[in-house]
């Protein structure tokens, strides 16, 4: 099994993180108003940024350690 380096790790989670973006962006589009939600562009925006940052923070950290564990396996 090939490890990946943290560069690779890090093009991963960016990839991961933002292909989940405009998905994130729409879906809210959609749901909030059908819960009664209501928020503009803006805050749409703002709110799945901050979700961006913590996906990709988790996204990063979860393949870090996964790495690891392949490492001490082998």
């Amino acid at each position: 099994m090939s490890v990946q380096g943290k560069k690779g790790s890090l093009v991963e989670s960016i990839i991961q993180v933002l292909s989940g973006w405009g998905v994130a962006i729409i879906t809210q589009l959609i749901v909030y108003p059908l819960m009664g939600i209501e928020v503009s562009i803006v805050q749409n925006i703002n709110l799945s940024l901050i979700f961006i940052v913590v996906g990709f923070i988790k996204q990063y950290y979860v393949r870090r350690l996964f790495e690891i564990y392949v490492k001490i396996k082998e």
